[in-house]
């Protein structure tokens, strides 16, 4: 089966690949369709050896080992890009969102298996949730639906309050969303000027107010601020939040390291929350609100990956600042995507 790989500096090759059959507990994906993640930008720009990427996948169901019983050949899934040990001292106690140690596709990669930019891929039968009622595009979103769910649930958000949603790309967008459906009076978005696409989408999602970085926004007060900016802005949004707010966050890139004035934080009882979002946990009900329409995250597709062409499809992405909120790669033919969705 065809795989793509990548390595620094946006270097993509499309390999073959022989994949084993599935072990007992695991089954063989189909995949239809995968998203592409930040975090992917941050491998091909930064592995020093060819690695597959890939984590926002939805296939079918091909084939199965003999103790899998929660899903069958023919299902359509969406796959859990993290799972807990349910063996675990930590899941056993309740504390199964703080276990990330529970198998996944990505521990298959060392037996010769792609990832989700792949036409195939071996999961566990525990990472494969079944879904229907959603286009491909919407379904690889459900994995960073899921993050910016957990992201929203780590803040708290209480009704009638005021939320700061730093970065506004796909799981800041979601993010977004959710914590209006949660009940927050007021949505501040921090945007980046030339990134009209994603404004807009902010606006459809319910955004109040959107302002920009790099710009004079400290007027704007918030009781919960999320983050999903690189650390090394967070700093800067603590006199955004109001007295006993809470800054929560998950993102990576540029630097790791923030300083924090901790007498400021001290003495407005402030609070920093950090989301992570692994194990990947929330897909059932972010099926559900997808299905109904509570999100609509069709709305955040706007480009199309091929296979056979993916270096010139990634890069068309990456130069279309305006446009770009989410790449999806589709393994059959696309010629009814628009033009804005493909290289041309």
């Amino acid at each position: 089966m065809k795989a793509i790989y990548t390595k620094a500096p946006y270097q993509f090759e499309l390999r073959e690949v022989a994949l084993r059959a599935p072990r007992h507990n695991e089954a063989l994906i189909r995949v239809e369709a995968c998203g592409l993640c930040g975090s992917d930008l941050h491998t091909a720009r930064d592995a020093v050896s060819f690695e597959p990427l890939g984590h926002e996948v939805a296939g079918v169901v091909e084939q199965v080992g003999e103790y899998v019983t929660n899903v069958r050949p023919g299902d359509r899934v969406v796959l859990e890009s993290g799972s807990y040990d349910r063996f675990s001292s930590l899941s056993r106690d309740g504390k199964y969102d703080l276990d990330n140690n529970g198998r996944h596709f990505f521990n298959t990669q060392q037996d010769g298996n792609g990832m989700g930019f792949a036409e195939y891929l071996i999961a566990p039968d525990e990472v494969c949730v079944p879904y229907e009622g959603l286009s491909l595009a919407a379904a690889t979103m459900i994995e960073p639906l899921g993050v910016a769910f957990d992201l929203v649930k780590v803040s708290d958000i209480e009704l009638g309050s005021t939320v700061m949603v730093v970065g506004i790309g796909t799981i800041g967008l979601c993010a977004l969303r959710l914590a209006k459906l949660r009940g927050a009076a007021k949505v501040i978005a921090v945007s980046t000027r030339g990134r009209a696409r994603r404004d807009a989408a902010a606006r459809a999602y319910g955004a109040d107010e959107i302002v920009y970085a790099g710009e004079d926004f400290s007027a704007c007060r918030a009781d919960r601020i999320l983050c999903t900016a690189p650390p090394e802005v967070m700093p800067g949004l603590l006199k955004n939040l109001n007295v006993g707010g809470v800054l929560s966050y998950i993102g990576e890139g540029g630097s790791p390291y923030a300083t924090f004035d901790m007498d400021y934080l001290h003495w407005h009882k402030l609070q920093i929350r950090a989301s992570y979002a692994a194990p990947a946990l929330f897909f059932p009900v972010c099926i559900k609100l997808a299905r109904l329409k509570m999100i609509d995250l069709d709305l955040l597709h706007t480009h199309d990956l091929r296979l056979e062409h993916f270096k010139e499809d990634f890069d068309f992405y990456r130069q279309d600042r305006e446009n770009a909120i989410k790449a999806v790669m589709f393994t059959a033919g696309r010629e009814d995507a628009p033009a804005a969705k493909r290289a041309e």
